[in-house]
């Protein structure tokens, strides 16, 4: 998708437009690894899906972006995303760099 914003103040004068923004879908498909949560272009993990995954668990259930088929780090049978996904990505970013497994 890509859009473009603009907006207006209280008096009705509106802005320019803003620059293109784009974002992707996972349209529930998982590609490559497991751990894209934020759905960014070039499929790389980092702490920015980390902070999705957060915000996603314990500060707001909008999902935004999130795959939940790439949230699933930990590899649960049920496809559950919880704490040891958080976990999971803690440790494969900061601490083992165990690599992360291929999508279901």
């Amino acid at each position: 998708y890509y859009l473009r914003v603009i907006s207006s103040d209280q008096v009705g004068n509106w802005s320019a437009l803003s620059n293109e923004i784009s974002a992707k879908t996972c349209g529930g498909v998982c590609s490559g690894t497991v751990g894209n949560v934020d759905c960014s272009l070039d499929n790389g993990v980092d702490i920015a899906d980390l902070s999705v995954l957060i915000q996603y668990l314990f500060i707001s259930t909008d999902p935004m972006c999130i795959c939940l088929s790439e949230a699933n780090v930990d590899s649960d049978p049920f496809n559950k995303v919880d704490i040891a996904d958080i976990s999971r990505l803690i440790d494969y970013l900061f601490i083992s760099f165990t690599p992360l497994l291929p999508c279901l």
